[in-house]
């Protein structure tokens, strides 16, 4: 067997991601009247939970009190070249496979960061500092895998990510709950738009959130041959890290009672402003090497990490300590 392998049948009274939270722990402050033409149906959630807009929305609200009351914000996670990366063995030939099964990457399994499945046809590379992001981020957000995989697929990634179900619960939507053909949209999810940052690789698959957006670059771990394409990114620098520390920042700007709001106004405050506010100091200053390919209307539609980016933060954080200790003094 490659790799680590994870069992996913090890008991018969063990949580898997398929289970789904009763609706009425979801809504038991609201009586459901939506018809067939007007309802959403959440299927992550409960098969049969289905809500009106204005459900929904009520839905959110008084979920949006409860995280505000936690200083927590949403945080919608992509899967797929964002957080990990999967190849398909079946698509190898035989010569290719030897050549898999031969490479450095199963160094990788010791840090089970490197996985195939019994009976699955997937191999898959768990992206640098990922576990690291997850427990991080949980602090500070509430946090949704929204992937256009499979249900089946998606829940086996996710138990690699979440074994113990610390980060996710059930939220998880995949392809099969879906409401757009192609891309992604928050109409099925029960967070607040206000207060959502996205975290995709791929900035097209969200037509109508571009202001939550921030595009991380894309992980890549095997190329089409099944061989290691990608073996250097860093652990304490690569583009997760650099992630979080935005997201960290976006957090600290959203809830700082220093910036005139008082905290009873947090609901009304809207996390796109402060993702707007960041993503115009990044550009007004022109910096990262990537940001080259990314106009000020580029930007007003996604926000793209570079080390450059991550520099300037850094560089901020530290002006703004040094300008608040001269004030003291």
């Amino acid at each position: 067997m490659l790799g680590y392998e994870l069992d996913v049948s090890e008991s018969e009274n063990k949580k898997t991601y398929s289970d789904r939270v009763p609706a009425e722990r979801i809504s038991e402050h609201y009586v459901q009247t939506s018809d067939a033409l007007s309802a959403i149906t959440c299927g992550y959630i409960h098969k049969d939970f289905r809500v009106s807009t204005e459900e929904r929305d009520q839905i959110r609200a008084h979920a949006l009190k409860n995280m505000l009351d936690m200083k927590k914000l949403y945080l919608i996670l992509d899967l797929d070249e964002t957080l990990l990366h999967s190849f398909r063995l079946d698509k190898l030939t035989a010569e290719e496979k030897h050549s898999f099964y031969e490479t450095d990457s199963m160094k990788d399994v010791s840090q089970r960061s490197f996985f195939q499945f019994e009976n699955f046809c997937w191999v898959t590379k768990l992206r640098p500092f990922v576990r690291t992001f997850l427990e991080e981020a949980s602090k500070i957000y509430e946090m949704y895998v929204y992937t256009r995989g499979t249900r089946e697929y998606a829940e086996k990634m996710v138990q690699l990510l979440d074994p113990q179900r610390n980060y996710f619960g059930h939220r998880l939507i995949s392809r099969n709950d879906c409401t757009e053909e192609h891309g992604k949209t928050l109409d099925i999810v029960l967070a607040a738009e206000n207060a959502v940052v996205i975290l995709d690789d791929t900035e097209s698959a969200w037509k109508e959130q571009k202001e939550n957006l921030i595009v991380i670059n894309k992980y890549y771990y095997f190329d089409t041959s099944g061989s290691c394409v990608s073996p250097s990114e860093s652990e304490t620098d690569g583009a997760l890290a650099k992630a979080l520390t935005v997201l960290k920042l976006v957090h600290q700007m959203f809830f700082d009672l220093e910036l005139g709001v008082e905290e009873e106004e947090f609901t009304v405050r809207d996390v796109r402003n402060v993702l707007k506010t960041v993503c115009q100091e990044f550009d007004s200053i022109g910096v990262g090497r990537d940001l080259r390919r990314a106009s000020s209307n580029t930007v007003q539609k996604g926000r793209i990490l570079t080390e450059d980016v991550f520099l300037f933060i850094l560089g901020y954080v530290l002006l703004v300590y040094v300008f608040w200790v001269i004030m003291k003094s």
